[in-house]
C-alpha cells in the first residue's frame, strides 16, 4: 500500500496546525531520505508503513499529534521552493555556491529578473538567502523528476 502525499484526506484529519522547526524539518527531509535511497518511494509515493513511521517520529518530537495533512503542506511548500529555486539555478547569467547553497548574480542581474512580477515572486527570496531546507536532503526527497 502507498500514500500520496498530495492526497485529498478526509475531513477530520484537518484539524489543528502544526509549527514546524528545524527540528521537525529535519526528521522529516532525514526519514523520508532513508526511505528514497530504500527504494521506498513511487513517484510521488511513499510506502504506507514509510508514512506512519514519519508520523509516529514527527509526533513523538514534536510532542503533538502530527497529521498526514500536516506533512502533505509542508512537502508542497518544500517542493514549490526546491522547484524555484532549481529553476533559478539552471538561468544563464548566475552561478551556484554549494558551500552555501545560494545563488549569485550582480544587482543588475537581480533587478532585471526581479523586474518581472512573476519571477520577483517566485525569486526575490533567493537573492538575500539560499534554500530554507538542505538541497541534497530535499533532491533526495522531492525528487529528481526536476533536480539535475
Amino acid at each position: 500500500a502507498e500514500n500520496d502525499c498530495e492526497s485529498s484526506l478526509k475531513i477530520d484529519d484537518r484539524k489543528g496546525q502544526l509549527r514546524w522547526n528545524t527540528i521537525l524539518d529535519n526528521v522529516l527531509l532525514d526519514v523520508l531520505g532513508e526511505a528514497a535511497r530504500e527504494g521506498k518511494k513511487t513517484g510521488k509515493k511513499w510506502d504506507t508503513t514509510v508514512w506512519n513511521n514519519l508520523l509516529a517520529t514527527l509526533s513523538n518530537k514534536a510532542n503533538e499529534t502530527v497529521r498526514s495533512t500536516h506533512v502533505d503542506n509542508r512537502i508542497r511548500q518544500m517542493r514549490n521552493e526546491f522547484n524555484n529555486f532549481v529553476e533559478l539555478k539552471k538561468k544563464s547569467g548566475l552561478s551556484y555556491d554549494p558551500a552555501k547553497q545560494t545563488i549569485i548574480a550582480s544587482n543588475e542581474y537581480w533587478k532585471e529578473l526581479l523586474s518581472n512580477p512573476k519571477d520577483n515572486k517566485r525569486f526575490k527570496a533567493f537573492k538575500d538567502r539560499g534554500l530554507k531546507w538542505d538541497y541534497e536532503k530535499l533532491s533526495l526527497v522531492i525528487g529528481n523528476a526536476y533536480a539535475t
